[in-house]
């Protein structure tokens, strides 16, 4: 597994705001000062989780784990979440998103695909294009529910 050395003042704030309830654990792996992709996973779910406890989701914090993560163990996956959080970040950053998901081009995704709904002025036609994918029932329930959509 690749290990990424950042220096500690980059990963300690970004962990330590996760919050002490969770962070236990996290803070004991900001301590050995390394960035590996486990660990950057668990902050991230961390943050996530943050709502389920009644607090804000930290987008500056999330985008910071993201793009750590991403020089660890970058995939499609955690570069159209990355992008998402910036889509629903509070300065709304959909042009910057929008921009991020281009340049993945992945139009068989359907997180792609849902991602750039959210995004974009005209959210319809990825929207469709999500719809068109393989079936997945979740997808579509929230595709019909955002969008009034249908599947037929």
């Amino acid at each position: 597994m690749a290990t990424v050395r950042r220096s500690p003042h980059k990963i300690q704030p970004l962990v330590s705001s996760v919050g002490a309830a969770r962070g236990g654990l996290l803070h004991g792996a900001a301590r050995l000062r390394q960035s590996e992709r486990y660990q950057l996973e668990a902050a991230i779910q961390s943050v996530h989780a943050n709502r389920l406890f009644g607090k804000r989701r930290d987008a500056d914090v999330l985008l910071g784990l993201y793009d750590a993560f991403l020089v660890t163990a970058r995939s499609l996956g955690a570069a159209v979440s990355r992008a998402s959080v910036l889509i629903e970040a509070e300065r709304g950053r959909g042009a910057e998103a929008l921009a991020e998901l281009d340049a993945l081009a992945a139009p068989d995704s359907a997180p792609w695909r849902v991602s750039r709904a959210g995004a974009g002025q005209d959210p319809i036609p990825d929207a469709k294009a999500a719809l068109a994918l393989p079936p997945d029932p979740a997808l579509r329930a929230h595709l019909t529910n955002r969008f009034g959509l249908t599947s037929g």
